[in-house]
């Protein structure tokens, strides 16, 4: 839906001279639509990622360490960060949405609970700021 939202929305900013005198309203609401095209389909993204089986589109910012022929399956594994946590200047934390190395982890389920309850505070707020 969004995609579509944002299709009239270029095509309006596109064509402005033209719907000018033919559609004064879309003329006067361009900006508008477009904005709001860009919004839904920005919304779309985080409800995928985060409701729904997220898409993989950075490589993850975590890295598994080696697994020594010792250790039992099932055992709990403590994962690497990539990222520089430290603020020194490399590269940083996952750039949008959830990173892939939380789906599976022991802690998925508590932890996605807490960000999404926190994330809607969050967007209801700033809806009610704008």
């Amino acid at each position: 839906h969004g995609l579509m939202l944002l299709s009239v929305g270029i095509y309006a900013v596109w064509k402005a001279d033209e719907l000018k005198f033919s559609l004064p309203v879309m003329y006067e609401g361009r900006y508008i639509l477009l904005m709001m095209g860009l919004f839904a389909v920005y919304c779309g993204f985080l409800y995928n990622d985060f409701f729904s089986i997220g898409l993989t589109i950075f490589e993850s910012r975590w890295t598994q360490p080696a697994i020594s022929p010792e250790t039992k399956p099932g055992s709990v594994v403590a994962m690497q960060p990539k990222f520089d946590h430290e603020n020194r200047g490399g590269p940083g934390p996952y750039p949008f949405g959830l990173d892939p190395a939380w789906h599976g982890a022991q802690n998925e389920l508590v932890y996605l609970n807490s960000m999404k309850m926190k994330l809607a505070v969050v967007l209801g707020v700033a809806q009610m700021l704008v």
